[in-house]
């Protein structure tokens, strides 16, 4: 039980986190933007369908990388991330 409430931690903070927090920075970033400059507010929108297909190659590519790997490498992530999110200073 207790390796399952760890792959769950490590898919749930892995992945959750840094997708939620790329959206606030987008919006929020964008809502600034728009406040003090809208005219780079509007090129800057207009490069979100570019930075969209670059991070869905990303994704693609990396894709292939973890086929190749192996079950080790997940393993290793999994222990190397949950190292650091157990970190306690004595």
């Amino acid at each position: 039980m207790a390796s399952e409430t760890a792959l769950i931690n490590g898919a749930a903070s892995e992945s959750l986190g840094p997708y939620t927090e790329s959206v606030f920075a987008l919006f929020g970033g964008l809502a600034i933007g728009f406040y003090f400059c809208w005219q780079e507010s509007l090129v800057t929108l207009a490069c979100i369908p570019f930075i969209i297909a670059g991070q869905y190659l990303g994704f693609q590519f990396q894709e292939g990388l973890v086929e190749v790997g192996g079950d080790s490498d997940k393993e290793a992530n999994l222990l190397i991330g949950d190292a650091i999110n157990n970190f306690k200073t004595v």
